[in-house]
């Protein structure tokens, strides 16, 4: 039987599951643990130590978490500047205009 937990100095900032129970042996692939990380505010490293213990042995591993990695979004902005004139007529037709001189434009 396994107890991982994190020593009481780490910071509150790490978790890890489960926190009992029968470790797999290594020729079977072992056992996953899985590590939490929910920082409390940016520009902080948090630090912290899980200790993995059985009835024959114990684990211990430092862990170190950074805020993520902050990536401004780029964003390209477009403006139409161009005009849109309707040149529709209400009943769905186009507007013909007569010069004089008889000639439709």
């Amino acid at each position: 039987i396994s107890k991982p937990f994190f020593s009481s100095d780490s910071s509150t900032c790490f978790t890890v599951a489960p926190n009992a129970g029968v470790l797999a042996p290594s020729s079977t692939g072992g056992t996953n643990f899985i590590v939490s990380f929910t920082p409390v505010e940016y520009g902080q490293r948090y630090r912290g130590k899980l200790i993995i213990v059985t009835d024959d042995t114990q684990w211990t591993y430092d862990v170190t978490g950074d805020k993520p990695k902050d990536k401004t979004p780029q964003i390209k902005s477009i403006i139409d500047t161009r005009s849109h004139l309707n040149s529709s007529s209400p009943g769905g037709g186009s507007h013909s205009h007569q010069k004089r001189g008889g000639k439709l434009g």
